[in-house]
């Protein structure tokens, strides 16, 4: 005997005592289908990292919010920073009290497609990334005295 479907079932009996369980396995099937497709766009969203072959293609100003900790730790600082094509860059951080921290370093690309930078306090990692249509820059770094993890996740300004 097959197992009746919300259409098979005929009279009023029948819908009261089958289609409550249709019904429900109905709905746990398109939930499940629901969060496939959400799983899936969350992970088609998920952007590749963009190679940097030569920092020159990093020219230009990039600002956005970092601090201590791993990446995307709880924000502290905005980092204001301006990279030349010669691989030096300038940068200001305004700490939470507002106070300005001018900073300056060097970057390189390296093979890997990442890029290598050192500053007056941190040396550390750039990486290339598109989000959203814009490229965004998320760097981690250790402080050179004391050895503390820093990050930042700058956009470039238009």
């Amino acid at each position: 005997m097959t197992e009746p479907t919300l259409d098979t079932l005929t009279g009023p009996l029948d819908r009261a005592i089958y289609g409550p369980h249709i019904l429900w396995r109905r709905t746990m099937m398109l939930a499940g289908i629901a969060l496939v497709v959400l799983l899936l766009a969350d992970a088609a969203s998920a952007q590749p990292m963009a190679p940097v072959q030569d920092v020159s293609s990093l020219v230009g100003k990039w600002k956005g919010p970092g601090g201590p900790g791993a990446l995307g730790s709880n924000p502290s600082v905005i980092v204001e920073q301006t990279n030349n094509p010669d691989g030096t860059y300038e940068a200001v951080v305004t700490l939470s009290s507002g106070q300005r921290v001018p900073s300056k370093g060097t970057m390189k690309a390296l093979p890997d497609g990442t890029v290598a930078y050192e500053g007056q306090a941190t040396a550390g990692i750039y990486r290339l990334y598109t989000v959203n249509g814009q490229r965004v820059i998320r760097a981690e770094a250790k402080n050179t005295t004391t050895g503390a993890a820093t990050w930042a996740e700058l956009t470039e300004v238009k």
